[in-house]
């Protein structure tokens, strides 16, 4: 006579320490006793069930990247070939503009050709025209000095730059919708025909979206997945809007896999990415489609994280009226206190089923991030702000200690963390020596974690380069030296400079026609005529957020003949 009996007791049995540790393997038993024919026994996770030979590894939650919203713009900007400027150049037939495009908000420079048609020639005027306009907004009137100590008309937003290397450009900060349009450089020579040089202007329309389908046509927001190993992995990346029209691409853990933009519509791009074969390497993997309009403009990003089903082990053993169900699980930080579960049941009854279940205890070394502690826009810290940071804390038993470093510096040591407090970092009077990599350490029995660097850069006043606050120059007599001045600046653009020079008996200012300026660096031709011009020159430097406050001081020394 066959008898059913249902199944009596059940427990979840761990051969090693209810701690699990990530990164190891640990063997979970479930055992039912009583059941005559041997009980079914199914395991669950967090009250999802573990199905066959899978059980789910997760992965941490990636936020969505992007850039800064990028401003609207139109490309709908033309000119005819020929204009009048009012200079002797009407009826004149132009070259086509060279395109140029720009953000909104950011800095851009158009390029002139200044090359000199002989070699001894010279420039006598550079002037700017915008469309249609005949009169110039901006020149530049050499005809009286060399080129790089030219008088330039002062206008707030621009300034047009000179080296041999890179030629001339006009250099346009905080560009403005206004500002698109049809620019023309005329260069006046003393001896060749006067040349001109278009630049069309134009506003990068940014991508009205840009989103992620799976194979299902389902859209896919952080996570991807979960995806079995062996088989296939496709996503598609669709862009809407944008001109010029951007290219899409995939990327993984920072190096591009597929480049290839298909037009579906005349307002998509989309790019579809496949994986033939998901391995485990791809846990824990991120990737990211990015559209780019430029390659001078910021791709627009949206970053998906991969998460993978793992293969585990279950064994099951049955007696008379024991069953025995091994589990080999592998955990990651995601798992702690999660509920797993092992039900038993005999498949010929209808009693229901007996559950036991545990709740998971992972531990895992700390995992680091860095963030400020209210909302503020880091790109508008300037030298004399506050600002606190707090180190946010993951971690499985609680930290011991936690050490704040600048660069490879520590600032600060908490040796005993009780409260939030104590993973703040306060920086009061900011200024340029504040600006760099701040990272936070923290330790518990599984480890040693730092965080990623968190970048700080402070707006200040210029300051002079590393080891150009005082230098000292030997001159002779109707000598002719050049006196070099560097300066650190963020903003780095817009840098203006100014020369003293200060003897026992006056101090008095050089002029600006004497000055040449280059980005960050400024010189001057001195020449000493007698005794009395040896002294020294100080050169200041400023900027948006306000003037040097201690000047570069060069000493001029009397050398021995």
């Amino acid at each position: 006579m066959n008898v059913t009996v249902k199944p009596l007791t059940i427990k979840i049995v761990q051969n090693d320490s209810r701690e699990l540790s990530v990164g190891r393997s640990h063997q979970i038993h479930c055992e039912s006793v009583g059941s005559v024919p041997a009980a079914n026994i199914t395991w669950f996770l967090d009250g999802d069930t573990i199905k066959h030979s899978f059980v789910t590894c997760r992965i941490s939650d990636v936020a969505v990247l992007g850039s800064p919203p990028l401003e609207r713009g139109t490309l709908e900007d033309r000119v005819s070939s020929t204009s009048s400027d009012g200079l002797g150049t009407q009826g004149s037939q132009f070259p086509p503009p060279v395109m140029v495009w720009a953000l909104k908000g950011h800095n851009v420079e158009l390029p002139c050709d200044v090359s000199l048609p002989t070699p001894e020639d010279k420039i006598n005027m550079i002037l700017w025209f915008k469309d249609t306009t005949g009169i110039p907004f901006y020149s530049l009137d050499a005809r009286d000095s060399d080129l790089y100590q030219a008088e330039q008309m002062a206008v707030s937003r621009w300034y047009f730059k000179f080296t041999k290397s890179a030629g001339g450009k006009l250099m346009i900060a905080n560009v403005l919708d206004s500002d698109r349009g049809i620019y023309r450089c005329r260069i006046d020579f003393s001896d060749s025909p006067t040349r001109n040089f278009r630049v069309q202007l134009s506003l990068v329309d940014p991508p009205d979206s840009i989103f992620v389908m799976d194979s299902q046509g389902v859209e896919v927001h952080d996570i991807a997945g979960p995806y079995f190993e062996g088989y296939d992995l496709q996503l598609s990346c669709t862009v809407k809007g944008g001109r010029p029209k951007p290219s899409v691409s995939w990327w993984m853990n920072g190096t591009k896999i597929d480049d290839f933009t298909e037009q579906v519509f005349q307002d998509q791009s989309t790019n579809r990415l496949l994986i033939p074969v998901v391995t485990r390497d791809l846990w824990q993997s991120v990737v990211e489609c990015r559209a780019q309009s430029t390659p001078s403009i910021p791709a627009q990003i949206k970053t998906i994280a991969i998460e993978v089903y793992h293969i585990f082990t279950l064994q099951v053993t049955d007696g008379a009226d024991r069953t025995v169900s091994s589990l080999t699980l592998q955990v990651d930080a995601h798992d702690n206190g999660k509920e797993l579960t092992c039900r038993a049941e005999n498949s010929r009854m209808s009693a229901p089923a007996i559950t036991h279940s545990i709740r998971l205890n992972v531990t895992y070394p700390p995992i680091l991030s860095i963030k400020p502690v209210t909302h503020v826009d880091l790109d508008q810290i300037r030298e004399g702000d506050d600002l606190q940071l707090t180190c946010k804390v993951d971690a499985n038993p609680p930290i011991r200690y936690i050490n704040w470093y600048h660069g490879s510096q520590i600032i600060s040591s908490i040796s005993e963390v009780r409260h939030q407090d104590h993973r703040r970092l306060y920086l009061t009077n900011l200024n340029a020596s504040s600006s760099g990599e701040y990272t936070c350490v923290a330790s518990n029995s599984e480890g040693v974690s730092r965080s990623s660097p968190f970048n700080l850069k402070i707006l200040h006043t210029p300051e002079c380069a590393p080891g150009t606050y005082a230098t000292m120059i030997g001159a002779l007599r109707q000598e002719t030296v050049e006196v070099k001045c560097a300066v650190k600046s963020n903003p780095e653009t817009g840098i203006k400079f100014s020369w003293t020079y200060n003897n026992s008996r006056e101090t008095l200012p050089i002029p600006g026609s004497r000055v040449y300026s280059d980005g960050l660096t400024s010189s001057v031709q001195y020449t000493p005529i007698t005794d009395s011009d040896f002294g020294t020159l100080a050169c200041w430097a400023s900027n948006q957020i306000g003037k040097q406050k201690i000047p570069c001081y060069v000493h001029i020394i009397q050398a021995s003949e």
